[in-house]
């Protein structure tokens, strides 16, 4: 099958959205940053929150973070993801304005059910310069690192902890959670892509221990671990990149319905925001006990 990515007003606003593909198996019609702008001398009629700014922003002064394709987004993903839990993804190019001042393009993967308030919410971040670290899938190389758990050969695999030391801005992560005495947790919501960290090194996890099976979290970042995840994180509530409940992005997302980590008791999770929406409460229910 091929799917084509859309880049129309009507579907929301200009992001990159390509759908349900598996891995090399399907042809990806991919806008790539280059085809988005070949006919462009100005970015702000292409780029949603940009149509008040008074300066045109040419696209080669624009940074590019991730310009994937599909098969990109999901190089190296656990083999144990269902193709049911695949085909609920989307790849979405999102705008932002990085801590440099410059605009920046990012890729963000999400479920097909929280398209439009992710991409709104980079509406918003991008009409008021909010800073944003990175956005950039984990299947990303830097966020990558060897699994040598068969005999005589390694493996790739994603690792959450590389991403948030990198202040990487992220959703989708096929992964489920054990504690630290081995209790296995049921599928994260980073596993269905209902759940986005945003800028984790200004907004740290705090509290008990939790890490990631080996599919997703390294051991390195588990010696690491000093009671804040990632370990070089910083909470100052007075930073512009820091979550507090006066913050745009909680307030944007929380009026949509979304919880964030950052009322939560043990662990403290100010990078951490979810949401299942109602007509999948049953379904997601299902699919964490698998």
């Amino acid at each position: 099958m091929t799917i084509s990515a859309s880049a129309s007003r009507d579907s929301f606003t200009y992001t990159d959205v390509c759908r349900k593909a598996r891995l090399e198996g399907a042809g990806v019609e991919n806008l790539t940053f280059s085809k988005l702008t070949q006919n462009s001398a100005d970015m702000r009629p292409i780029v949603p929150g940009l149509a008040n700014f008074e300066t045109p922003i040419h696209p080669k002064d624009v940074v590019v973070d991730s310009d994937m394709s599909l098969s990109q987004a999901f190089r190296n993903l656990s083999p144990e993801c269902p193709d049911s839990i695949l085909a609920t993804q989307q790849l979405l190019r999102v705008f932002y304005f990085g801590a440099d001042q410059k605009l920046h393009q990012g890729q963000v993967v999400i479920h097909e059910a929280l398209v439009n308030d992710v991409s709104a919410l980079f509406e918003m971040i991008t009409a008021t310069r909010l800073p944003i670290g990175s956005v950039i899938p984990i299947s990303a190389s830097q966020f990558s690192v060897r699994d040598y758990s068969a005999p005589g050969q390694f493996t790739k695999r994603w690792d959450d902890y590389l991403s948030m030391e990198a202040n990487n801005t992220s959703s989708f992560n096929y992964r489920r959670i054990i504690t630290p005495s081995g209790e296995r947790k049921p599928l994260s919501l980073h596993g269905l892509g209902m759940a986005f960290d945003v800028n984790p090194v200004h907004n740290p996890c705090y509290g008990e221990p939790i890490f990631h099976d080996k599919v997703s979290f390294s051991k390195e970042a588990a010696a690491g671990y000093k009671g804040k995840l990632p370990s070089n994180g910083t909470y100052d509530p007075e930073h512009p990149e820091s979550m507090t409940s006066r913050h745009p992005i909680v307030q944007f997302l929380t009026d949509r319905g979304w919880t964030w980590g950052g009322t939560w008791g043990d662990p403290l999770d100010y990078h951490h925001f979810q949401k299942v929406p109602e007509h999948l409460k049953d379904e997601v229910a299902a699919l964490r006990k698998m």
